[in-house]
C-alpha cells in the first residue's frame, strides 16, 4: 500500500530572520483568498497533504513553509537562530512579503502557535484576515505551561534531545504515536517518521529550551479567530485550546471528540469543511 499522493511543488526559498534560508510550497486556487499553513515540533509542510490536495485547493490559495531547522529549510545548529520570538516572527514576515500574499488566514499547529504569535508580537494583525489555532501551544518553559502536558509526554520529549542518536530516535518513534488517536495507516506513517527524522537533535534541545509567554499577546488580537483542539490530545492537553480561546477576545473553540493532536488529518473532512467556514464568513 502507498501514501496518500502529495502534489509536488519544488520550494521557493526566502530569507528569513538572520538570513536562515525558509523554504515555501504554494498550491490550490492562485485568485483564492489565501491560507498560510504553519506546521508544528519536527514536522514539515508535507503534513497538510489532506488540505492542499482536497477540496480547499479549489477554492483557495494555500501556502506551506517548512519552519527553521525543519524539512527543506536551512538547519542551523547554533541555539541563537531559534532562541528569540523575533527570528520566528521575521520567518512568517517574510513568506509574506516574497509571495506577495495578501491578507491570509494563519493556520498554525502545535508548536506552529508559538510561530503566529512570534509574527503577531512583530506585526500585529493589520496584514492579516484571522487567525486559527490548531492543537496549539503558546506558553512555554514556565509554570503556566505546566498543566497543558502529562508526565508521559514530557518524558517523551526529553528523549528527543538525547544526544545518544538510538535513545533519540526511539522517542521520536514514540512521539510520533502520540500525535494521534486516530493514526494513519502504514504507508503515511512511515512518511511522518521519515520527515520527523529530517530535524537535527541540535534543533529539537534549542527549540525545547525557550521560555515563552505570550499571553498578552492572545488577549491584544483583534481579528476573528478559530481556536480547533482534539479532545483526547496526548501532545498538548485539550486544556490548552481552552486557555487560548479564554485569552483572545471573540474566538471560537471547537473541540473534536475522540480526536488527538492532529486534527486535520485524523478528521480532515471535518477540519477542511470548518476552516472553509471560517474562510467563508471572512470573505462573503
Amino acid at each position: 500500500m502507498t501514501a496518500d499522493p502529495v502534489p509536488y511543488r519544488a520550494p521557493v526559498f526566502v530569507d528569513g530572520g538572520g538570513g536562515t534560508r525558509i523554504a515555501t510550497y504554494e498550491f490550490g486556487n492562485p485568485d483564492g483568498p489565501a491560507v498560510l499553513l504553519i506546521h508544528g515540533y519536527n514536522q514539515c509542510h508535507l503534513c497538510w497533504h489532506r488540505q492542499v490536495s482536497g477540496t480547499l485547493a479549489e477554492r483557495y490559495r494555500l501556502i506551506a513553509f517548512d519552519l527553521r531547522g525543519h524539512g527543506r529549510s536551512d538547519k542551523p545548529l547554533e541555539a541563537e537562530a531559534y532562541r528569540e520570538q523575533s527570528v520566528w516572527g521575521a520567518d512568517v514576515a517574510a513568506v509574506i512579503e516574497a509571495l506577495a500574499i495578501d491578507r491570509p488566514v494563519l493556520v498554525g499547529w502545535s508548536y506552529g502557535g508559538h510561530v503566529i504569535n512570534a509574527y503577531l508580537e512583530a506585526k500585529g494583525t493589520a496584514a492579516l484576515a484571522g487567525l486559527v489555532y490548531v492543537g496549539a501551544i503558546t506558553v512555554a518553559g514556565n509554570e503556566k505551561a505546566g498543566p497543558l502536558y502529562l508526565d508521559e509526554q514530557r518524558a517523551v520529549a526529553a528523549g528527543m534531545l538525547d544526544d545518544n542518536i538510538y535513545a533519540a530516535n526511539d522517542a521520536t518513534l514514540a512521539f510520533i504515536d502520540r500525535c494521534f488517536e486516530a493514526p494513519p495507516g502504514d504507508a503515511e506513517m512511515r512518511r511522518i517518521i521519515a520527515y520527523n527524522m529530517l530535524v537535527p537533535v541540535a534543533v529539537r534541545q534549542a527549540m525545547r529550551s525557550r521560555t515563552i509567554d505570550a499571553d498578552a499577546v492572545l488577549a491584544a488580537i483583534d481579528v476573528p479567530t478559530l481556536v480547533i483542539h482534539g479532545a483526547n490530545d496526548r501532545v498538548v492537553l485539550a486544556e490548552s485550546g481552552r486557555r487560548i480561546a479564554a485569552l483572545v477576545p471573540g474566538s471560537t473553540l471547537t473541540l473534536y471528540d475522540g480526536i488527538g493532536h492532529s486534527p486535520f488529518a485524523e478528521a480532515p473532512e471535518r477540519f477542511d469543511a470548518d476552516l472553509d467556514a471560517f474562510m467563508h464568513a471572512l470573505n462573503r
